[in-house]
């Protein structure tokens, strides 16, 4: 259902909405369709996305109005979206506020603290997913609350991905995450926390990652992705026994597609010590097209030896 945009009156607008509505009921429409009949009204249906997102006994439809409120963008849409989050009973509605208020420009800050304490995985996950930067809530907060095994797996990779919003300082993190990875038989809560070790660019952070390979270095063996990983972490250093230990996993693993990762996380460290590694592997690599890959990195790259 269309209508051009005139001058119509509040009842026209409410009968749109209510045929929307009906149209949706019937899944005649889809809700995204929904949707983008009734926001170009947006102004003239505020209040009817407040009365729907507040009072319908349906929790789909409370859902609907979430989505309409955050696609408005209105400044008054916050207001509303922060009441309904608070009153709200359905755990998938409530994500889906929470998924719209995250989207308004001008959402505070300070409602992080509600979602990352939650009670629903999936909102303390959306939550997770929307933090760019430090803020109020996450520098208040402890990595571990999210590293325990009652948390959902999700919520536990992506705190691991973000482990430098947390108010630990460095040194705590790595060894909270360091020790994590020692004991986890998740890849991919590995393979989050050793990016995470790599981001953190700490004193701290090769003894942490030197530490899991001594003692995990066959996961290495048995898994390109998390070798790769491994590759990425280590090349964020830049410190020369980084490259000794890329040195030695590449002499181990046979796989092309780490040697290549190897090869690459050490040319584009560039500092000490990666132009002797490269070198060592030169002379023990027996594939003629590796090789090459080698000659051509050290001829186009900066590299300096100890």
């Amino acid at each position: 259902m269309t209508l051009k945009r005139n001058n119509f009156r509040t009842p026209y607008f409410t009968a749109l909405f209510r045929a929307i509505k009906q149209q949706l009921s019937a899944k005649e429409i889809t809700i995204y369709e929904a949707v983008d009949e009734v926001v170009p009204y947006k102004e003239q249906l505020f209040s009817q996305f407040k009365k729907e997102i507040l009072t319908n006994k349906k929790p789909y439809f409370r859902l609907f109005a979430a989505w309409c409120l955050g696609k408005a963008q209105l400044p008054k849409s916050k207001t509303i979206l922060e009441s309904a989050y608070f009153r709200e009973n359905d755990n998938n509605t409530r994500a889906n506020i929470v998924w719209a208020y995250l989207g308004l420009e001008n959402h505070r800050q300070q409602m992080y603290s509600h979602f990352l304490r939650d009670p629903y995985f999936l909102i303390r996950l959306i939550a997770l997913k929307n933090i760019r930067a430090k803020n109020e809530a996450t520098a208040k907060l402890p990595i571990r609350m999210f590293l325990n095994k009652r948390e959902h797996p999700l919520v536990r990779i992506e705190a691991i991905r973000k482990a430098y919003l947390f108010r630990d300082n460095k040194h705590y993190l790595l060894k909270i995450i360091g020790d994590f990875l020692l004991n986890s038989n998740d890849l991919t809560e590995t393979a989050a926390g050793l990016r995470s070790i790599g981001k953190l660019r700490n004193n701290l952070s090769l003894r942490t990652l030197v530490e899991f390979y001594q003692k995990r270095g066959k996961l290495l063996m048995n898994h390109q992705a998390l070798a790769l990983e491994f590759c990425y972490a280590i090349s964020e250093l830049n410190e020369s026994a980084a490259y000794d230990t890329l040195r030695r996993l590449y002499l181990k693993n046979p796989e092309k597609i780490v040697k290549y990762g190897i090869i690459e996380a050490l040319a584009v460290g560039g500092g000490p010590g990666s132009l002797e590694a490269l070198k060592l592997i030169y002379k023990k690599e027996t594939n003629a097209r590796i090789k090459q890959f080698i000659e051509t990195l050290i001829e186009n790259t900066e590299l300096t030896v100890v």
